[in-house]
């Protein structure tokens, strides 16, 4: 897609600098050094102010400043890496047109602290962090200790640290939660237990303060069950008599041994003191409700959106906290913030802040940004493409590495398509540095890796459109040099199992390995393996001799060639699937009439079928 001229110069106005004297000076390497004064003045120079379209009347002053030379020829150096090797000579890439300048500007993350309150209760008197009188008096010295933070610089210093000491220092960060882990209070408010009324101890629940509990042996009976008679009173004598039990005499029930016929036992819980330790105090006979506040701060992360061009701006948002590494970030020390500060939600935002009595303060950044765009001509057509940050970052790239390759493409359709001799095709087509890389990526892996490895070997100036194309023309042009070689492993493959499997069914061999296995499902099993084992040396064979096409195509494309070119086997896969089941079951089928026993499992399939 070619953008409009039109939009381009709406986006980038001409600035009305009418010489280098009125534009401020700034440090490499984003522009060149100021202007000397000629010798014959005597006066020292000094800085120009800003250029009229400086927003300097304005709350937020963005200055915009002359960019360096080098900054569109980095630009036009990418944009003819792209181009070599694509039939075009790098050098015929023409530029028409540049502009760009450099912004400089302020940014803030305005940080909100967040208090974090919580509370436990623990046993026992805590003696840690500061004593208070009940809830509300912990809630009081809560709010106290967080107000304090707004005094305390060395805090304000602490945090600001924390957050500049993070990866992103900040920058681009909105609406995250950090955590400040180096401060914290605690208050403790000591209550008297109410569970034992500050005894430490509670009437136990299993024997209700009794000391003694039921005999679980005899659930408190002080009986059981004779075990001679098994409570039936009576037992077999001499001469196959009953008799009456000579253990319980005839009652059928003894006295309970676990309590000694009394019926209870020593409680476990409380050992028959009659209370336990109390569970809410742990005997402590007072509690402590631990209540502690942490801080955290929330980034509300802010630039003059309104006041930059509209794809610097977009540039900015899709970037985040990776924008640092775009453009020159400095913390501005001993500033004020005048970042958007004419703008009513702002204000808005501040006055709820001030009523809720939040504690805020901006991290300040200064923020050099250059940016422009260059037109160019390549073979006699006009391009446009933004540049973005101090790298010349090309966004927003025409697809002219589309227009340079349409005949390689073209080339690539026809050997796909059959038309004409395919290596030949395949050659054309791989003269295009781009349309070449796509037949290696193919050949060398699948079709989704393939086009991942394309957009990243081309990622600007090729579309996706494009790179679909170049893969599902190389896969299918690879397939038709394959096509034969294919058949001829197929035939192979077709050959060796006839070879393989007959003598395994057909000579003693089969005996040796599964003669001496009596159950018929193992043998049935093994064989089984044994006829995947065969059917995979088929497959192998097909692989090696349509690799040996891809390897010697790739040859004439790649000077080293390709060290693997695993090939796409198709519908031969099944083909081959077809031919070697047949192959085996009439191996099996003939058996019989050479003279030789099928085997047991083989057997009993047919006596089923029959």
């Amino acid at each position: 897609m070619v953008i409009p001229k039109s939009y381009l110069y709406r986006l980038f106005r001409k600035k009305p600098v009418t010489n280098d004297s009125d534009i401020p000076p700034i440090p490499p390497p984003f522009g060149e050094p100021p202007k000397q004064p000629p010798e014959s003045q005597e006066q020292p120079y000094q800085q120009p102010p800003p250029v009229e379209e400086s927003y300097a009347q304005q709350d937020t002053v963005i200055e915009r400043m002359k960019i360096s030379e080098s900054y569109k020829e980095e630009a036009l150096k990418h944009i003819k890496s792209l181009v070599h090797g694509n039939q075009c000579d790098p050098e015929t890439v023409e530029l028409k047109a540049f502009e760009g300048e450099i912004l400089h500007f302020q940014a803030e993350n305005m940080l909100t602290l967040l208090s974090k309150m919580t509370n436990k209760r623990v046993p026992g008197r805590v003696q840690s962090g500061q004593k208070v009188d009940g809830e509300i008096g912990a809630k009081e010295a809560m709010t106290r200790a967080y107000l304090t933070l707004a005094k305390d610089k060395d805090m304000e210093k602490r945090i600001r640290d924390t957050v500049l000491n993070r990866s992103d220092k900040g920058f681009g960060v909105n609406g995250t939660i950090i955590p400040l882990p180096f401060w914290k209070k605690e208050f403790i408010v000591m209550e008297p237990c109410q569970t034992c009324k500050t005894n430490g101890t509670v009437t136990c629940l299993p024997c209700g303060g009794k000391g003694v509990s039921p005999c679980p042996r005899c659930h408190g009976s002080s009986q059981t069950h004779c075990s001679h008679c098994n409570g039936a009173q009576m037992v077999m004598g001499q001469n196959n008599r009953k008799i009456q039990c000579p253990m319980c005499h005839g009652r059928g029930k003894i006295g309970c041994t676990g309590c000694n016929a009394s019926g209870r036992i020593q409680c476990k819980t409380c050992s028959s003191k009659g209370v336990t330790t109390c569970p809410n105090c742990q005997g402590n006979a007072w509690t402590s409700v631990i209540h502690k506040i942490e801080i955290e701060a929330r980034t509300a992360f802010d630039y003059p959106r309104d006041k930059l061009p509209e794809k610097v701006v977009a540039l900015i948002e899709r970037y985040g906290d990776k924008f640092k590494e775009y453009a020159e970030i400095k913390i501005a020390q001993d500033q004020e913030s005048v970042v958007n500060k004419d703008d009513e939600e702002k204000a808005r935002q501040q006055e709820i802040a001030d009523q809720r009595k939040d504690i805020r303060f901006p991290i300040l950044y200064e923020v050099i940004l250059p940016y422009g765009h260059i037109e160019y001509d390549i073979k006699g057509k006009t391009y446009y493409t933004f540049l973005f940050g101090n790298k010349a970052k090309l966004e927003h790239v025409s697809p002219f590495i589309d227009d340079l390759i349409k005949n390689g493409i073209r080339k690539l359709h026809d050997a796909a398509e059959l038309r004409g001799d395919v290596h030949e095709n395949l050659k054309m087509a791989g003269e295009y540095r781009t349309v070449k890389e796509g037949i290696a990526f193919t050949a060398s892996g699948s079709m989704k890796k393939a086009k991942e490895k394309l957009k990243k070997a081309n990622n600007l100036g090729l579309s996706d459109h494009a790179i679909k194309e170049i893969i599902t023309l190389s896969d299918r042009a690879l397939k038709n040099i394959t096509k034969k070689p294919r058949m001829v492993g197929l035939g192979i493959s077709a050959l060796l199992n006839a070879v393989l499997l007959g003598a395994y069914f057909l000579t003693p061999i089969r005996d040796m390995i599964v003669g001496h296995i009596p159950n018929i499902a193992v043998q049935g099993l093994i064989d089984g393996i044994i006829f995947l084992a065969f059917m995979y040396i088929g497959v192998m064979a097909i692989q090696m001799t349509a690799e040996s096409a891809i390897k010697k195509t790739m040859a004439m494309l790649l000077p080293g060639g390709l060290k693997t070119a695993p090939p796409k086997l198709g519908q031969v896969a099944y083909w081959n699937i077809a031919a070697c089941s047949a192959i085996f079951a009439g191996i099996l089928f003939a058996t019989p009439y050479i003279g030789v026993q099928p085997p047991a499992w083989f057997q009993n399939i047919l006596g089923l079928i029959m």
